[in-house]
């Protein structure tokens, strides 16, 4: 994606770019909360520990959401954790909800482990970070 070369740019280092690509399908972000979590809403979420992985799409699409909402991520306990930790940690009961991508999500709402709480697509203007 292309938060690795803006990231390095945004150091002060000197890169050179030459292009971006960069898609996220409408329907490409989903807030996953366990099947049987008592969380419904986007408010909801305020106060509880939401995994998401920092500085991506998913973090921005995450953040209007809960703008949307009132909200803000200083509102909830965000964690920077990548989905091979965020996935079992949301299962043990460690966190109350991440924030993925589609095929990600689907992995955990295909078992009927994880059901979504939220599908960022409905506003497929948030896809742009």
């Amino acid at each position: 994606g292309n938060n690795p070369a803006l990231r390095v740019a945004a150091s002060g280092a000197d890169v050179k770019l030459i292009g971006l690509s960069s898609y996220v399908r409408t329907g490409g972000s989903y807030i996953v909360v366990k099947t049987d979590s008592p969380l419904n809403t986007l408010q909801d979420l305020k106060g509880k520990k939401v995994a998401y992985l920092t500085g991506t799409v998913r973090h921005s699409n995450f953040s209007k959401a809960l703008n949307s909402v009132g909200l803000t991520t200083n509102d909830v306990e965000g964690l920077n954790l990548p989905f091979e930790a965020s996935g079992p940690a949301l299962l043990r009961g460690d966190i109350d909800a991440i924030v993925e991508t589609d095929s990600t999500a689907a992995k955990l709402v295909d078992t009927s482990e994880a059901r979504i709480l939220f599908d960022t697509g409905t506003h497929p203007e948030w896809n742009v970070p």
